[in-house]
């Protein structure tokens, strides 16, 4: 059974980073026995020093002076951000994002954490902890919400590349969603918006994110994906192709042609679900 060793790994501008050791257990009495002949205080201070000795020989003694570079580029903001799921199309050249799920995009982008966007967006925030007591929301957890934000390029920070030192910035005011259920010359795309947006050019509005995630689900995205490649003549043969009975496949095609995504054709007997696009776009204003 592995040994796990937490330690504080100390950087000489006094952050400290959360360090964990896993060591097999026949290796443990090696390291105790190596901690008692240093001059090292503790296991945690031993194993802090192992670390910073090794990668100064790795990267050399200018290290932290390139990484400190690098962290302090200027923030490059953008007005939209396009989002995709699994790949990015290979003609496509701008800023982008890509999840791995739909439920992953949902969750990064959800009601709440768009709460949080707009009002970085429209107010100076003057830290970290201003931020989440008047969002009620746990100093740890709200790091590393906006941690993950940032890694995408959604927010940064002037200085530095952690959320605890300094207030993050808004970097975009725009993220869109595209999802292609088949690959056409000219595609018939669903444009769909979050209320607040203007909906004027737009063929559906949501008024949050657990609207539209509700419907469009990584399952809903798989049937409708089938649907355009294999045209299934009826829900049953849907059911088939993705391990689902047809009981378990109608609700979620009733939802998505409740959305006018797909129509359903056919008698009581013999239903037929019909693709009506090629694929969608969902526009989320961080602002509105």
């Amino acid at each position: 059974m592995p040994v796990v060793i937490p330690a504080k790994l100390a950087e000489p501008d006094n952050q400290k980073t959360q360090l964990v050791v896993v060591l097999p257990l026949c290796e443990k009495e090696l390291v105790v026995e190596a901690v008692r002949k240093s001059s090292a205080p503790s296991l945690s201070a031993f194993i802090r020093d192992a670390v910073l000795e090794r990668s100064r020989a790795i990267l050399g003694s200018d290290a932290l002076a390139r990484r400190r570079a690098i962290s302090r580029r200027p923030l490059v903001p953008t007005d939209c951000l396009d989002a995709f799921i699994g790949r990015v199309p290979d003609d496509r050249s701008s800023a982008h994002l890509v999840f791995p799920r739909l439920h992953a995009f949902a969750a990064h982008l959800s009601d709440r954490n768009r709460a949080i966007l707009r009002w970085i967006g429209t107010h100076e925030v003057a830290s970290i902890d201003e931020l989440a007591r008047r969002f009620d929301y746990s100093y740890a957890g709200l790091s590393r919400t906006l941690g993950s934000l940032a890694a995408l390029g959604i927010v940064g920070y002037d200085v530095g590349a952690d959320a605890r030192c300094q207030p993050p910035r808004l970097l975009c005011n725009r993220v869109r969603l595209h999802l292609a259920f088949r690959e056409v010359p000219c595609p018939c795309v669903l444009h769909i918006v979050l209320v607040g947006m203007n909906a004027s050019s737009a063929d559906i509005a949501c008024s949050s994110m657990d609207d539209f995630s509700a419907v469009v689900t990584d399952c809903g995205y798989m049937l409708l994906r089938l649907i355009a490649e294999r045209d299934p003549p009826t829900i049953g043969a849907l059911g088939k192709l993705t391990g689902k009975t047809t009981q378990n496949a109608y609700p979620l095609l009733r939802r998505l042609a409740k959305f006018g995504l797909v129509r359903i054709e056919g008698d009581s007997r013999r239903k037929k679900p019909v693709l009506l696009y090629d694929g969608l776009t969902f526009d989320i204003d961080l602002l509105a």
